[in-house]
């Protein structure tokens, strides 16, 4: 699960509609005293709902396929089947001068056809390709701090990228055994994959399942946090006497985007978001919020 940091620059806000100000320039008042000039401008909390999400990417993957080749050397006799062809399990696909009769060990379609009648096959050959495209899966890569997310029959909301198609699904199955990269073990999880047209095998996926999710919470954008020297979060508010005060706040589930307010300030509270620091130590910026202490963040 991914931290939540604070990080320079700009920010797209979405899900709610901020009010802002012109950006003034206002001291900063604290418990420690300190002073400095920086721009700001005012942003009014709002109630509201934030859903975070644990994120993955993954690919399609045909789950059922079969290569059938031959066993001994011989030549075709006949070929039953033409590529493109949809096959049930156990039809007949072709015969050899020897008396075999290969036939589909899956239900798919007749993926490649190696061979036409008369030709003369060695023995570990390839005859026919068959391919299951009707029940391929999405596969996922797990880490270890994440696998409690990723349970089976849970939810997911899928997108396929190079359709730009997106839909629910569902945790199909998660692998018991690792792979190790370096000091992380990852493990790989299926998720049913939607029957969408123009979906190949290899297409890459993101994968998004449910966190946490808060309703009807004060909340904030993610910019309006600082954090002080201790790492602990804090908003800035500005007082009737034109100067500011910081106020310690509590925070729960947060987007990326937006952060609920759990103590601190309430809904139709004013903020200050700073803008641009004007000398040095005007706030603590690049200071984290660990989703894995207890105040909600968004996922890998």
């Amino acid at each position: 699960m991914a931290t939540m940091k604070k990080k320079k620059g700009k920010r797209t806000i979405g899900l709610v509609a901020l009010a802002l100000i012109a950006v003034i320039a206002v001291p900063l008042v604290s418990s420690g005293n300190r002073q400095a000039a920086t721009a700001y401008a005012q942003e009014v909390a709002t109630t509201g709902s934030i859903t975070s999400y644990y994120s993955f990417t993954g690919h399609v993957r045909v789950e059922n396929s079969q290569r059938i080749a031959a066993a001994t050397p011989a030549t075709v006799r006949d070929v039953y089947v033409r590529e493109g062809e949809h096959v049930e399990k156990n039809d007949r696909l072709l015969r050899t001068s020897d008396g075999t009769i290969f036939k589909a060990g899956v239900s798919g379609e007749v993926d490649k056809l190696f061979v036409a009648r008369d030709d003369d096959v060695q023995a570990g050959d390839a005859l026919i390709d068959i391919v299951d495209y009707e029940h391929m899966v999405i596969e996922i890569r797990v880490d270890e701090f994440d696998v409690p997310a990723v349970a089976v029959g849970k939810s997911a909301l899928v997108t396929v990228n190079a359709l730009g198609q997106t839909f629910e699904s569902t945790v199909l199955r998660l692998e018991r055994q690792a792979t190790r990269e370096g000091d992380i073990s990852f493990y790989t999880a299926e998720v049913a994959l939607k029957k969408i047209e123009g979906v190949l095998p290899g297409m890459q996926v993101d994968v998004k399942i449910r966190n946490a999710y808060a309703e009807n919470v004060t909340t904030l954008s993610m910019d309006a946090l600082q954090f002080d020297k201790a790492n602990q979060p804090y908003v800035v508010t500005p007082q009737d006497n034109g100067a500011s005060q910081e106020v310690p706040v509590r925070v729960g589930v947060n987007d990326g985007v937006r952060v609920e307010i759990v103590e601190g300030i309430r809904s139709g509270d004013a903020v200050l978001v700073p803008t641009k620091t004007m000398a040095a130590n005007a706030s603590f910026r690049g200071a984290t919020l660990d989703a894995r202490d207890g105040m909600g963040g968004v996922g890998q």
